[in-house]
């Protein structure tokens, strides 16, 4: 399976469409007898979700924090941390 931070932002969008259709489905599964399913199932799509969305903001903090860099020094850690984002260890 490819590494999270090399897939596309366009591959992101399709999978948190996915995420939100099969979360929705496991809401109305809770009318049914698999309550308990259903909630796990639930609390599992929210939180991969919320890591998603996390692992989003800190990007755009280092994106943002490299673009008002002035020390080379930083620059470069920080270009370093941006490339690790995009291309993995």
């Amino acid at each position: 399976m490819a590494d999270n931070r090399q897939m596309s932002h366009k591959t992101w969008e399709r999978i948190d469409a996915i995420l939100w259709k099969i979360m929705h489905r496991a809401e109305a599964a809770r009318d049914h007898e698999t309550v308990r399913d259903a909630d796990a199932a639930i609390a599992l799509l929210r939180n991969l979700s919320m890591e998603r969305h996390m692992e989003d903001e800190k990007f755009l903090e280092v994106a943002e924090r490299f673009r008002a860099a002035s020390d080379p020094e930083q620059v470069k850690q920080l270009g370093n941390e941006l490339g690790r984002f995009v291309f993995g260890e």
